[in-house]
Parts: C-alpha cells; sequence; structure tokens
C-alpha cells in the first residue's frame, strides 16, 4: 500500500513539475513570438525607409542630369552661334559687336565649368548613394540574421 502511495505521491509531483515546466515554456515561447515581430517591424520601418531615400535620392539625380544635359545643350548652341559669327563677323565688325562676342564666349566658358562642377558632385552623390545602399543593406542583413536567430 506504502508503495502504491509512494508511486501515485511521485506521479502527482511529476505532473506539477511538468505543468510547471510548460507553463514556463509556453511564456518563453510568447515573449520569443513578441520579439520576433517587434524585429519585422523593425525590418519593415528600415527596408521602407531605405526605399524611400534610394528613391529621393534618385528623382534628385535625375533632375541635376536633366539640367546637366539643357545646360550643356546651351553650351553647344552658343558655342554654335559664336562659330557662325565668326564667319560674318568681318561684314560687321564693330565695338558692340565685339563686347556682344565676349560676353557670349564668357557666358559659354562659365556653363561649361559649372557643368563640370556639377558633374563631379554628382559623382560625389553617387558615391554616397553606394555607400548608403551597402549601410542599409548590411542592416537589413543583421535584422534578418536577428529575426532568424529568433
Amino acid at each position: 500500500m506504502k508503495a502504491i502511495v509512494s508511486f501515485l505521491a511521485l506521479c502527482v509531483v511529476g505532473v506539477f513539475a511538468a505543468t510547471i515546466w510548460g507553463w514556463r515554456e509556453m511564456r518563453e515561447v510568447g515573449k520569443l513570438r513578441a520579439d520576433n515581430e517587434a524585429l519585422r517591424q523593425k525590418l519593415a520601418a528600415a527596408e521602407t525607409t531605405h526605399r524611400e531615400q534610394a528613391e529621393a535620392l534618385q528623382t534628385q539625380h535625375q533632375k541635376e542630369m536633366k539640367k546637366l544635359q539643357r545646360d550643356a545643350q546651351e553650351v553647344h548652341k552658343l558655342r554654335g552661334e559664336v562659330n557662325r559669327l565668326r564667319v560674318t563677323l568681318p561684314k560687321w565688325l564693330d565695338g558692340q559687336t565685339i563686347a556682344v562676342l565676349t560676353l557670349l564666349v564668357a557666358h559659354g566658358a562659365m556653363m561649361q565649368v559649372g557643368f563640370m562642377d556639377l558633374r563631379g558632385e554628382i559623382r560625389l552623390l553617387r558615391s554616397e548613394i553606394r555607400l548608403l545602399r551597402s549601410e542599409l543593406v548590411g542592416g537589413l542583413r543583421q535584422l534578418r540574421c536577428e529575426i532568424r536567430q529568433l
């Protein structure tokens, strides 16, 4: 009879211990799920931010490229006008004409210098975009690794 009571007591203690262990495991699983969801939200926010930044930089780059193309076309047009004037210059050469031509050539030169400066800035922007992309990709990879570990 004592053996049966001892066995039943041992079974009760075992069931109680298993219940406590199961309850603790359920709490831990719930906490890990909450952490996982928080990391997924962080990842989604980071991806959205990355996408928005990339789109903004791309739009800015496109606007600058269009402006540079317009400026380059204007310089080309002005050079053509100067060349045409050089051919006909001897017919109506006077001080005012020389002043206008000088102004046109100076304007073309300034635009060309501005074009060169903008081209350098565009190169810098491109390198910054590449750097931002690599940083964001690294951050996204790190977040994904953290999610997988959970």
